[in-house]
């Protein structure tokens, strides 16, 4: 959000009624990504882990036993080859390859800059919806204010289904709040 936004968001809220102990915007947005699982830093961490793959070995390893006659062919030096029979043969191996090219760039790194975008996306739509349920509830809390005995039960349903769904994206920022009132009282 830019600063001139922000400036006039704030001077905006600051003209509202507000509906006593109602957190403010920025609280509500905070409280539904810290709520959501949309973390950036956690793809930070994918990044760097797509980068350092690159330095550790593809390990393999192999044993084998042979039983029974096994001719071994050796060459040595001088054109003459060297045979041998065993009876039982014991054989381990251990191979280690690094792909290096993966040091300047590891094709999981795409992978991992999609999910950012993703992930960038999904925290934007949270957000935008986040705000637009918080002003439709003070919109309905004003409402209610003004209303008249009928329209009342369905005003108030109204606000609850919205405070409902504002509560369930903000893990239970506005529940919490009403109990802290509760127990003030």
């Amino acid at each position: 959000m830019t600063t001139l936004s922000t400036a006039l968001l704030a001077l905006t809220l600051s003209q509202l009624a507000l509906p006593p102990g109602e957190p403010t915007v920025e609280e509500a947005v905070r409280a539904a990504e810290k709520a959501s699982l949309l973390r950036p830093r956690e793809l930070d961490h994918w990044r760097g882990r797509a980068r350092a793959k690159a330095f550790l070995p593809e390990l393999s390893l192999s044993a084998e036993r042979h039983i029974g006659d096994i001719v071994l062919l050796g060459i040595r030096s001088g054109d003459s080859v060297d045979t041998n029979a065993a009876e039982a043969v014991d054989v381990y191996a251990v191979h280690a390859t690094w792909k290096l090219p993966e040091l300047v760039f590891a094709p999981e790194e795409l992978a991992v800059e999609k999910a950012v975008e993703r992930l960038e996306a999904a925290r934007a739509d949270l957000r935008d919806r986040v705000i637009q349920l918080y002003f439709q509830r003070v919109r309905a809390w004003r409402k209610l204010q003004e209303a008249e005995g009928g329209e009342r039960p369905a005003l108030e349903l109204s606000l609850a289904e919205v405070t409902a769904k504002l509560d369930a994206l903000t893990g239970g920022l506005y529940s919490s709040r009403r109990e802290r009132r509760r127990r003030d009282e």
